[in-house]
């Protein structure tokens, strides 16, 4: 899966955007790092889950570059 459907994810999104999110374009909205050019950060070999994109958080780890998904907190870490 990872970053294939990229393409699509941001057309849809600017098309419900024409339509003041009003239209019949439905597009679902997750929190995903970009970097410097805004584009999505796909998590690369020796990351969690290579191939997929770094989903955001609002808590970060300090000290960890944000488009890490090292940075992002883990749900299933939190208790």
């Amino acid at each position: 899966m990872g970053g294939m459907w990229t393409a699509d994810c941001l057309a849809a999104f600017r098309q419900a955007r024409a339509e003041e999110f009003r239209g019949p374009t439905r597009i679902c909205f997750f929190g995903m790092a970009v970097d410097a050019h805004g584009r999505l950060i796909v998590q690369g070999a020796h990351d969690p889950k290579p191939g997929f994109f770094v989903s955001t958080t609002s808590f970060k780890n300090p000290g960890v570059a944000s488009t890490s998904p090292a940075a992002q907190l883990d749900a299933k870490q939190v208790s």
